[in-house]
């Protein structure tokens, strides 16, 4: 979905990704906002950096940073703590953010587009009733998309993003919500 944002948002088709380690659920963060990108935008430049952290606010913002003197004027952050530094690179170059997580709009109302929310409690319920059915497997990987409640999408930033942008935007996020959408399984 922060792909797709990206990539509808961009006026210099450059778009970065930062992430916090080069861990699988990131890579397939990265790869899934690349899909997203391309999706919308074919002829767009991915950045992509890794910062070694989840904490270090200086990396990511010196992360964004590169990115956006290399051209990008929309960041997405995977990248928990660090990700505050993204976007406060964004803010001080006046480029575009997506957050992740919880609801970021508040740390730069005029920069970030949207923030790709994460909720833990449908994928919770989903584990206690395999325990209560009988059928819980430890060591199992279990993948949750938008059709499950698990990601949603703060409100889109009206001063950021057009009615046109999102329209084409909020109608992905209802496919991705409706299960319409076949994603690849990312990185296996």
């Amino acid at each position: 979905m922060a792909g797709i944002i990206a990539g509808t948002v961009t006026k210099t088709k450059i778009v970065g990704y930062v992430g916090a380690m080069e861990i699988l659920a990131m890579k397939r963060g990265e790869e899934g906002f690349r899909l997203g990108v391309q999706e919308v935008c074919s002829d767009c430049e991915v950045l992509v950096s890794y910062i070694g952290s989840f904490d270090d606010i200086a990396k990511g913002k010196e992360a964004g940073l590169a990115m956006i003197d290399a051209g990008a004027d929309v960041l997405m952050q995977y990248a928990d703590a660090a990700g505050l530094g993204v976007i406060d690179a964004a803010k001080e170059k006046d480029v575009m953010a997506i957050g992740a997580g919880g609801d970021q709009s508040s740390l730069a109302p005029d920069h970030v587009v949207t923030t790709c929310l994460q909720e833990l409690a449908p994928m919770i319920v989903s584990l206690v009733q395999e325990v209560i059915d009988g059928t819980f497997t430890p060591n199992q990987v279990r993948l949750y998309g938008y059709d499950t409640g698990a990601y949603k999408l703060a409100p889109l930033n009206e001063n950021l993003v057009s009615p046109e942008q999102a329209e084409i935007i909020l109608g992905y996020r209802d496919k991705l919500e409706a299960g319409e959408v076949d994603l690849p399984h990312l990185l296996e």
